[in-house]
């Protein structure tokens, strides 16, 4: 079959897109972006509450989601000694994420009347 005619690859799903790196990445981008939010938070809170609110969420869900990942990986596959330090450091980062923005968010929502 000549690369003309074969039929274009089945979509990816979700979960085979959103990898660790990408929520590393997300994570880091989202939770620098809610920190600079934080900065200006006390001169405009009533403006700046909820788009805060929503970048420390959506960290959350990265660092999260960098735990799940990794937690399944590491059930679904007997890794050697080598990926360990790989999946530590995976721990760790989602730990870094998360703590944080958590801590933010348990912070914050007494002010979001939810």
């Amino acid at each position: 079959m000549t690369h003309k005619n074969r039929p274009p690859p089945p979509p990816k799903r979700l979960r085979d897109r959103w990898t660790i790196q990408r929520a590393t990445g997300a994570g880091i981008v989202l939770g620098l972006a809610a920190l600079l939010v934080s900065v200006a938070y006390g001169s405009w809170a009533d403006a700046l509450l909820y788009p805060y609110a929503a970048l420390l969420a959506l960290t959350l869900l990265c660092g999260l989601s960098i735990l799940l990942i990794t937690f399944m990986d590491m059930r679904a596959r007997e890794r050697g000694a080598q990926v360990r330090p790989i999946r530590m450091f995976d721990v760790v980062a989602g730990i870094i994420i998360t703590a944080p923005s958590l801590y933010a968010m348990w912070r914050l929502w007494p002010l979001l009347g939810l």
